[in-house]
């Protein structure tokens, strides 16, 4: 029995990610690491709109925000 393979596969990226999630988009960075950015972001003022608490145990991110966060780190790491 052949398994049939769909014509075309659609990713649909969320547009917020739990920071537990964010590992598993960003291959490579570790569940510690993405946390320690979220906190960094979330004290930033030019980037909190990106984070979001809506309970003591939940965080979520904006995905593009925390790409623009990441891109922001680069370009001001040895500064």
């Amino acid at each position: 029995m052949q398994t049939k393979i769909p014509e075309k596969v659609i990713y649909v990226r969320p547009e917020w990610i739990k920071v537990q999630d964010l590992p598993k988009v960003f291959v490579g960075v570790g569940k510690q690491t993405c946390e320690r950015f979220a906190r960094l972001m979330y004290d930033n003022d030019d980037f909190s709109d990106g984070v979001m608490k809506p309970t003591t145990k939940l965080t979520l991110v904006e995905y593009d925000r925390f790409v623009e966060f990441l891109k922001y780190m680069d370009d001001t790491k040895f500064k």
